[in-house]
């Protein structure tokens, strides 16, 4: 079972783990420099 993280441009993870999408995007609140990715 895997995990959202928040990484920005670089690749560095700067949140996470979260259990749902939905929370790592509000974290994200549409910020260009971060995104929302999955990791097994």
């Amino acid at each position: 079972m895997g995990n959202w993280y928040v990484v920005d441009n670089f690749g560095n993870t700067i949140a996470g783990p979260f259990f749902d999408k939905q929370s790592a995007e509000m974290f994200v609140n549409g910020n260009d420099m971060y995104h929302v990715v999955y990791k097994d």
